[in-house]
């Protein structure tokens, strides 16, 4: 008995005495706005509603994004590869015209009011000039082709609307597709990150690419490796985490940023 009450006694004091993140040292980001959790999004991901609810509602840091290409050459904020994943129209993204997706409407799911409509990339740096010139934001870029012809298509045509942001220093382009940032950052010095698995590998493709940041899972990092990207002021952003054991159970030593799915729990365990 008396050894059970002194293990219980020894757990408490070392949750006690470990430190958290110190307050504003991470900068807590909206996953797709208000981020993907059907438990707490009011909002369907990366409509424009989720995206002011993330920065008006919680005041997050700023908010990621994704975007996809269209057969002709335009760009969509959207998550999934098909619509029909989470909206009322049916398609293959890539295998569709802009006019046939832009407006659709996002389906109801759960207890979530999902009833905002996709929108464009155009659309979406028409409000960040006139509403959030000063809010950092990250845009993924789903670029799953393997042609490269296709790929450096797509950086043209992605980095012409950049060139329309008044702030282009506020955007970080991210891309688990090395090739797609390769050619993004021959066009310009684009601030762009690696999505991958922060180990020698991801470190590798980083110098290689000439790239200033790593997005990863929280659960798939090498601490000694973030040590070293830190040593070459490599920005590096954390997403995944789901509840409070997830954030509970890593270091945050190194980390400059995390995407958060449920705004609530993030700002309660990081204090911002």
């Amino acid at each position: 008995m008396r050894i059970s009450a002194l293990i219980i006694v020894l757990i408490s004091l070392w949750s006690c005495s470990r430190e958290l993140p110190p307050k504003d040292s991470i900068h807590l980001i909206g996953h797709g706005g208000e981020g993907f959790s059907n438990l707490s999004a009011r909002y369907a991901p990366n409509s424009v509603a989720s995206i002011r609810r993330a920065l008006e509602v919680y005041e997050l840091d700023g908010v990621e994004v994704d975007v996809r290409y269209t057969a002709d050459s335009n760009f969509i904020v959207y998550h999934d590869a098909y619509l029909e994943h989470s909206t009322q129209c049916k398609g293959i993204v890539k295998s569709l015209n802009l006019e046939e997706t832009v407006g659709c409407y996002y389906r109801k799911q759960f207890n979530n009011s999902y009833t905002e409509q996709v929108i464009s990339l155009d659309s979406l740096i028409t409000l960040i000039n006139t509403e959030w010139n000063d809010v950092p934001i990250s845009i993924q870029v789903q670029a799953t082709e393997t042609d490269n012809a296709i790929l450096e298509k797509m950086a043209v045509q992605y980095s012409k609307r950049l060139r329309r942001i008044n702030y282009p220093k506020n955007i970080k382009t991210e891309c688990n597709n090395g090739n797609f940032l390769f050619y993004l950052r021959r066009i310009y010095d684009y601030e762009c990150h690696l999505i991958a698995q922060i180990d020698t590998t991801s470190m590798k493709d980083i110098k290689r690419f000439g790239l200033q940041g790593i997005v990863s899972r929280f659960d798939q990092r090498d601490y000694d490796v973030e040590r070293e990207l830190k040593k070459n002021d490599i920005y590096i952003s954390l997403y995944g985490h789901k509840i409070t054991r997830h954030y509970k159970d890593w270091t945050y030593d190194y980390i400059d940023a995390i995407q958060v799915d449920n705004p609530i729990k993030a700002i309660q365990y990081f204090g911002n």
